[in-house]
């Protein structure tokens, strides 16, 4: 996350399309951990192996995501020549993705929020306790500050 390259110019330029595609500015579709969940808003005549590329060039993740510009142009002209067929790089990138989704023990990575999506070790741990350690953290700062202020009084204010 927060990381420029080339990979955001062909993140922006795949919701671009997108957005032409299906009318609805990506900033209004439902997103999920950091990921915009296009896919409903699309019509049912786009070709699977569209929609693999566009998941492909819009992963939140950069590891996963497809950056490689000449990639890019030889699968639309693989889609281009025959929209049925996925490509094997296409269909190999949507395995890659699945086996990332899931932990090692199966579990859905999916519910995850809040946390950089590059340490998913610290999601895994946290996933769904967010709010808890929000307010953890505030009480934990809270107390801080009266301790301090209890101090400072005793300290100066005799």
């Amino acid at each position: 996350m927060g990381q420029v390259s080339s990979s955001c110019d062909v993140y922006a330029a795949a919701f671009c399309l997108i957005h032409l595609i299906t009318g609805v500015p990506p900033y209004e579709m439902e997103s999920h951990v950091f990921r915009i969940l296009f896919e409903e808003h699309l019509p049912k005549s786009i070709p699977e192996s569209l929609i693999l590329l566009l998941q492909a060039t819009t992963d939140p993740k950069l590891s996963l995501r497809l950056s490689d510009l000449a990639e890019i142009r030889y699968l639309m002209s693989e889609i281009r020549s025959n929209p049925s067929q996925v490509p094997r790089s296409l269909a190999k990138r949507k395995r890659e993705r699945a086996y990332q989704e899931n932990d090692t023990e199966g579990h859905s990575l999916k519910a995850l929020s809040f946390y950089d999506l590059s340490d998913d070790t610290v999601a895994k741990k946290f996933s769904g306790h967010e709010e808890k350690i929000i307010f953890l953290a505030l009480i934990i700062f809270a107390l801080g500050f009266i301790l301090f202020s209890f101090l400072y009084l005793l300290l100066f204010y005799r």
